[in-house]
């Protein structure tokens, strides 16, 4: 298996297109176009696809796909985009296209072993696609800095010498830190945060950590709130035009209810195939949960305060969607031994 690797990629400025990719074959046009129209003195490397995990797209991948420059440059069928500043892993395929998949699972495979998580998008660095059966791409898993995050919300919330003792032994982990440990460190993490936080306390710290949800998803659901509210229609009807919107669109998954001012919503399985082929309860619980840090540790006495982090998913749709405040409460939990994951969205009363 080729090496994989960590690295990080500073916010870079590319020249290029958004588009909807259907079939691979599909990029070297496209690039040959992209080469024609750029000045050569303004690119400074390879051609870089970013690749969208959730989009509404229906038929096909939603994907940005550019060359790297040194200042902003587009024209009538070219854009300036950007590829955020990150961290990853990464791994080198050199062969057929068609072998890529294999590289991906290699990839996936060594983060999940790790508890680590991809943030909801991907990148390749397409170093040479020329030929189908001898290409050459850098494939990169984006990895979610949980760690980070739980650092600033701590700090955030309760003040920095109390977020020092929370955080604790937190400061070890790295990409390279294996399963186990990471969830002792986080689990004692969780557990000091337990004992000297209360209530909002912990779900604000916790849901702070959350997958950054796509700005571009969210920004679609603000789109359809102000436009109801433009139309004339109260708080509560907006919200019911955002969760129509939502079942119709295939960004999001589970079809939310809202019951007065409480949405009502749930996690998925993560493989579904895996969680209806499941013959015992741990094995679909496994298959249900999306977080490798405890899917394969759920009785190992993970606080629940954990599962805010997924309840921060939730909080960050009708946060964005409304404009306002939202607490979201944990129904059920993998981790309490609940069959799926629920969470109760509440809106202001207020509204």
């Amino acid at each position: 298996m080729p090496e994989i690797r960590c690295g990080s990629q500073e916010k870079t400025t590319l020249a290029g297109r958004k588009f909807i990719l259907h079939q691979r074959s599909d990029l070297r046009p496209v690039l040959v176009e992209l080469k024609e129209r750029i000045p050569e003195q303004l690119v400074t490397g390879p051609p870089v696809l970013i690749i969208h995990y959730i989009s509404s797209v229906k038929d096909g991948t939603l994907v940005e796909l550019g060359y790297p420059v040194n200042s902003p440059f587009q024209d009538d069928e070219i854009e300036t985009l950007t590829l955020p500043k990150t961290r990853f892993m990464c791994i080198d395929h050199r062969g057929s296209m068609a072998g890529l998949g294999k590289a991906y699972g290699d990839l996936f495979g060594n983060a999940d072993s790790k508890g680590l998580v991809s943030d909801e998008f991907g990148v390749e660095v397409l170093h040479d696609i020329s030929d189908t059966e001898s290409c050459s791409i850098e494939a990169r898993l984006v990895i979610h800095d949980w760690k980070g995050l739980f650092r600033e919300n701590t700090e955030r919330v309760l003040g920095a010498p109390e977020a020092e003792r929370v955080f604790g032994d937190c400061a070890e982990i790295t990409e390279e830190t294996g399963l186990d440990t990471r969830f002792e460190l986080v689990r004692s993490a969780i557990e000091r945060l337990d004992s000297s936080a209360d209530g909002f306390q912990r779900y604000d710290c916790v849901s702070g950590c959350a997958h950054v949800f796509p700005p571009g998803q969210v920004a679609k659901l603000r789109a359809c709130f102000t436009g109801a509210t433009e139309e004339g229609l109260g708080f509560l009807e907006a919200v019911d035009r955002v969760i129509e919107f939502m079942d119709s669109d295939p960004g999001w998954s589970e079809k939310a209810i809202r019951q007065g001012h409480t949405i009502i919503t749930a996690k998925g399985p993560r493989d579904r195939q895996a969680f209806e082929k499941a013959e015992t309860p741990e094995a679909r619980a496994a298959a249900a949960c999306f977080c490798p840090i405890i899917r394969t540790k759920l009785g190992d006495g993970m606080p629940p305060t954990f599962c805010y982090c997924g309840a921060g998913w939730f909080r960050q749709q009708w946060e964005g969607a409304t404009g306002v405040p939202v607490r979201v409460e944990i129904l059920g939990s993998l981790l309490r031994g609940d069959p799926e994951c629920r969470f109760a969205v509440h809106l202001p009363e207020q509204h």
